[in-house]
């Protein structure tokens, strides 16, 4: 009897450990990698390094489902470093292990919403094509009109004449990274049909495809730790044109291009400090593929982030290919 109460004190004594060992580390690169429901993924990883792994993956299978497939291979990535924390170098076969595990399923969820993705963007371009076949014959010169007056874009669709030179000078700016050195005018963005043209008003505290975020390093300007909402509005390739918010907002209010698994260092980011607006027109901010448009509002103080217009990001912009980014 005395045999199985010391076995059981050893066994209650080694759990407490792995938790020691684990909790505050998993917990952490699980909020880094922008996951959701990081309560139940940590307590999942814990539960499988203990041993019950039949129960440990029903939690993350379903913890890990509510989450972007990009940010969970990011948390797997992470997960496989813990094992250089102190005291959890014993567990690091364990961790491997889950490791591999949510990355895989996250990468086959990845792919199921990159051919819906695929299936969506043709049904947009077969939509616009049959709008300018109704609209009006393609004509047999599809050069300028003998008066100059138009012409004609790659899609099909009648465009001025003026606006074949404003196209393909914002494709050469893409191209090239830059405009005229001799032009102060503002640069010349292309004549796009409907279906490629996106945005819309994005409230990060309420919308909801949202995430408690945690935000440090650049990202961080008083030093310390931020927490906010952050919104994966959508992935590259893209080219952001306009961002507007509100003086309004007594929270700090911004827009990132960052990869998958760290908002702390974007690629490139617009901010709003507390009550002032970002206005940025017709500008040209590339989210390469690979990539995430991330729009978020982050505050010291919770109360003073906002759940209505007040805190609210509007933005548009228009969907290129990886083909013409890489061009």
């Amino acid at each position: 009897m005395q045999s199985k109460y010391v076995l059981l004190v050893a066994l209650l004594a080694g759990c407490a450990t792995t938790r020691v060992a684990l909790e505050k580390p998993v917990a952490g690169r699980c909020e880094s990698s922008g996951l959701e429901d990081c309560t139940a993924i940590t307590e999942g990883v814990i539960m499988y390094v203990e041993g019950d792994q039949r129960l440990a993956y029903q939690k993350l299978h379903i913890a890990a489902g509510a989450n972007e497939p990009d940010d969970v291979i990011a948390f797997a990535g992470a997960l496989k470093t813990v094992n250089t924390e102190p005291g959890a170098a014993p567990h690091a076969a364990a961790l491997d292990e889950i490791a591999e595990v949510l990355s895989r399923e996250a990468k086959e969820a990845a792919q199921r919403l990159d051919a819906k993705e695929a299936e969506r963007m043709a049904t947009n371009r077969k939509k616009t094509s049959l709008l300018n076949a109704s609209g009006e014959k393609k004509s047999d010169d599809d050069g300028p009109s003998t008066d100059g007056s138009s012409a004609r874009n790659d899609s099909g669709a009648r465009m001025p004449a003026d606006a074949m030179g404003t196209s393909r000078l914002a494709a050469d700016v893409l191209a090239k990274g830059r405009g005229s050195m001799g032009s102060n005018a503002p640069m010349a963005l292309p004549v796009l049909p409907v279906g490629a043209i996106e945005g819309r008003t994005v409230v990060p505290a309420t919308d909801e495809g949202n995430r408690s975020c945690v935000m440090s390093g650049i990202m961080s300007p008083s030093g310390d730790s931020s927490r906010g909402y952050c919104v994966r509005v959508a992935r590259g390739p893209l080219v952001v044109t306009d961002l507007h918010s509100s003086s309004a907002c007594p929270a700090e209010l911004f827009a990132l291009a960052v990869v998958p698994g760290d908002l702390s260092t974007p690629r490139w980011a617009v901010y709003g400090q507390a009550s002032s607006a970002i206005n940025l027109s017709s500008g040209a901010l590339v989210v390469r593929e690979g990539e995430q448009f991330v729009i978020g509002v982050m505050s010291p103080s919770d109360r003073k982030i906002k759940r209505d217009i007040r805190c609210a990001v509007t933005w548009s912009g228009w969907r290129t290919s990886s083909k013409a980014e890489k061009e």
